[in-house]
C-alpha cells in the first residue's frame, strides 16, 4: 500500500511541503510553520526604554515572564536584549539595581530571523548560537516579535 502511494506521489511531483499543507498538525506539517505562526508578538512583547533603570527591567521581565527583555532608543528601533542570564551575571557584581541604567548591560549584537522564514531555520539558528530566543523581524527590518525555544518544544515541533 505504502509503494503504491509513494509512486503516485512522486509521478504528481507531490513535495513534502503538498504533504505539510494537507496535514498540518503532523510532524512534517509543524516544520513548515513559519517563524510568525509561533513568535509572541503585540502587548505579550517585554520592550522597556533604554533609559530604564535595572530594577524596572527585573519588573518587566518578571511581569511578561518570557527571560527577556527587548530595549528600545527614542525612536522606538530595538537596540538590544536583556535577559535573566544577563540579570544573574551582572548581579553578582554587586551594582546598584535603582541606578544603573539597562543601556550599559544590554547585549547590542542580539541575533534575529525573518518572520517568514521555517521554524526549522530558526531552530537551526538557536543550535548554532546556543542561544533559545531570537528577535523576530518583518521584510522592512523591524522588531515584530519574538521566537523562544519554549515555545517551540511547546508546539511539539521537536
Amino acid at each position: 500500500g505504502d509503494a503504491i502511494a509513494i509512486s503516485i506521489l512522486e509521478a504528481r511531483d507531490f513535495s513534502p511541503e503538498d504533504f505539510a499543507k494537507n496535514h498540518p498538525g503532523g510532524k512534517l506539517g509543524k516544520s513548515f510553520l513559519k517563524v510568525k505562526d509561533l513568535m509572541i508578538s503585540g502587548p505579550r512583547l517585554p520592550i522597556i526604554s533604554e533609559s530604564t533603570d535595572l530594577r524596572d527591567a527585573i519588573y518587566e521581565i518578571s511581569h511578561k515572564g518570557l527571560g527577556l527583555t527587548l530595549i528600545k532608543n527614542n525612536k522606538n528601533k530595538i537596540i538590544g536584549v536583556f535577559t535573566d542570564g544577563d540579570l544573574r551575571r551582572f548581579l553578582s557584581k554587586k551594582v546598584n539595581i535603582e541606578t544603573i541604567k539597562i543601556k550599559s548591560l544590554m547585549t547590542k549584537s542580539f541575533k534575529s530571523i525573518n518572520q517568514n522564514f521555517q521554524i526549522k531555520n530558526a531552530i537551526d539558528q538557536m543550535n548554532k548560537n546556543k542561544i533559545y530566543s531570537l528577535v523576530v523581524k518583518n521584510e522592512k527590518n523591524q522588531v515584530v516579535g519574538l521566537l523562544r525555544m519554549h515555545d517551540i518544544l511547546e508546539a511539539k515541533i521537536i
